[in-house]
């Protein structure tokens, strides 16, 4: 059957014909317009959609749709011809212009969505440069500050290191200061080192402080003797270690410390650092670092301080070693000032023998004798100094004695022996303004007092007599019956001990007699 087609239907197709070419042309355009147009022309685009589906029915209504979505040229092409399809029926295009709306309207919602999407991603991009610069800046802020930090550690740390390197040398010139205040006040240097030496060891922290006095070998060798030691708790006591006494440098191959110690300078070394022979010494010693430091009485090298560390090694810093070297010098004029003493007195006591010739050598002797009974009877070191210093000047007052009556041939007047028993308060009075000396004075003013109280010159009894001039009286006897006197010969050992024996309670202590002849028989034992 043929198909017949409305006048009017025809009429319309050349109508949309005309149109879908238009229209092509306008699709051309717009790929270039579209920039310029924008949102006209993409409504614009969806007017083939339309009537295509309005003519052409379903399929094309998909056809068109595909073409308004891609807005690709080609498919413009496709659009100008669709009208010519066949018309279907009116619910069919119906259909079709929906499903084309709808269409249209995903097409434009999909581009607002790409367009949301571009727009999110150069949000995001922005954000995540913004964001990189930000940790870039907290990185680069945070490594400042960290720098920063560590600097702020360190000024602490080393004010810190500095405060405290301050307090340690305050401390350590507190010492110095302490032990030249008491120096200058002490009696005799001797009794000041053992606090002396534990104050050093305290204030260096170090683990052992120890004094040595040198003096001369048979063959003019520098021997040293370790006199005093101060050790930390748990370091190893040297005091008595028999290798430290009359060391001998050369023999030991230390020759290098006298050279060095001689001329004022220091010893201060890693012992591992040191030559072979100081190396293989000082290690079985257990010392690993060792600092020397001269004391010097005058030009002369009397011995050393040293300072031994045990299990580490010991850096000496600059103005440790200043300090310590004050310390040092401190020492060596005490030594000094006292030796001066000591000249000087054996000076006084010369005087005294070669004025009074009967007792030529006696100051000397009993001096030596009563020291070696004060030691016996336990004296400390500081009564010690002064029963030396007594001793050496016990007769002292005779100066004061006319050479008429001191050396008188002949018996003494009554008058005369009241002026001859006159030398002890002589003696007093020379020496009590000499304060170091002060102490000493009980020997020269006691020691003609007897136990029985018959002597002079104040007729003191018993234990009334001071403890001095009773040891040194009985001393006194015994070297002066003991030596030749140009009056008469010198007694036999036997007959002076049978005498002061029965002395013993008159004359003399009898407690010191019982201690003299012991300390006798001990030294003829050992003779």
């Amino acid at each position: 059957m043929t198909e017949t087609h409305h006048p009017f239907h025809v009429i319309e197709q050349r109508i949309l014909l005309a149109i879908s070419y238009a229209w092509l042309a306008y699709g051309v355009l717009f790929l270039f317009l579209e920039p310029i147009i924008g949102p006209i022309a993409s409504a614009l685009v969806l007017l083939p959609v339309f009537i295509g589906a309005w003519y052409g029915g379903m399929a094309y209504a998909m056809l068109s749709a595909m073409v308004s979505f891609s807005f690709n040229m080609y498919m413009y092409i496709l659009a100008a011809v669709a009208p010519l399809a066949p018309i279907e029926h009116i619910g069919g295009n119906m259909i079709a212009l929906v499903f084309a709306f709808a269409v249209g309207v995903f097409s434009e919602t999909r581009k607002q969505l790409a367009d949301e999407i571009i727009q999110r991603k150069e949000v995001e991009e922005q954000l995540q440069r913004l964001n990189d610069r930000l940790s870039f800046e907290v990185e680069q802020r945070s490594s400042d500050l960290q720098t920063t930090n560590q600097k702020l550690r360190q000024e602490l740390g080393n004010r810190k290191s500095a405060q405290h390197e301050a307090k340690y040398r305050e401390a350590i010139l507190e010492t110095v200061s302490g032990i030249a205040e008491i120096a200058l006040k002490a009696d005799s240097w001797v009794t000041i080192i053992p606090d002396a030496l534990r104050d050093l060891g305290l204030a260096t922290n170090v683990d052992r402080v120890y004094l040595s006095e040198n003096s001369m070998g048979r063959h003019s060798q520098v021997l040293t003797n370790q006199i005093e030691e101060w050790h930390a708790p748990g370091v190893e006591d040297h005091s008595n270690d028999p290798n430290l006494s009359n060391f001998d440098f050369q023999a030991q191959g230390f020759g290098r410390w006298v050279d060095v110690l001689s001329q004022g300078g220091i010893i201060n070394s890693d012992v591992a650092q040191m030559p072979k022979a100081e190396r293989d010494f000082l290690t079985k010693q257990g010392v690993d670092s060792i600092l020397l430091v001269p004391v010097l009485t005058g030009f002369e090298w009397w011995g050393s301080i040293g300072f031994d560390s045990v299990g580490k090694i010991r850096i000496w810093s600059k103005a440790e070693i200043q300090a310590l070297n004050a310390a040092a010098s401190i020492l060596g004029a005490s030594i000094l000032r006292e030796a001066d003493y000591e000249r000087t007195l054996l000076g006084w006591a010369k005087a005294l023998e070669l004025r009074d010739e009967e007792t030529e050598g006696h100051t000397q002797r009993v001096t030596e004798l009563t020291v070696r009974l004060a030691e016996k009877l336990d004296c400390s070191e500081q009564e010690i100094i002064h029963i030396r210093r007594g001793a050496l000047m016990h007769d002292i007052g005779k100066m004061g004695v006319p050479d008429n009556i001191l050396r008188k041939p002949g018996p003494l007047t009554e008058e005369e022996w009241k002026i001859m028993r006159r030398h002890p308060v002589y003696a007093r009075d020379m020496l009590a303004p000499v304060l170091f000396l002060a102490p000493a004075i009980t020997i020269p003013l006691s020691h003609h007092e007897r136990w029985d109280g018959s002597g002079y010159p104040m007729g003191l009894h018993g234990r009334d007599i001071p403890f001095a001039a009773r040891i040194f009286a009985v001393a006194d006897v015994w070297d002066a019956l003991s030596s030749d006197r140009p009056y008469r010969a010198a007694w036999e050992k036997g007959r002076v001990e049978e005498y002061i024996r029965k002395q013993r309670g008159k004359l003399f202590d009898p407690e010191i007699v019982d201690a003299f002849f012991d300390l006798m028989k001990i030294e003829t034992q050992h003779a």
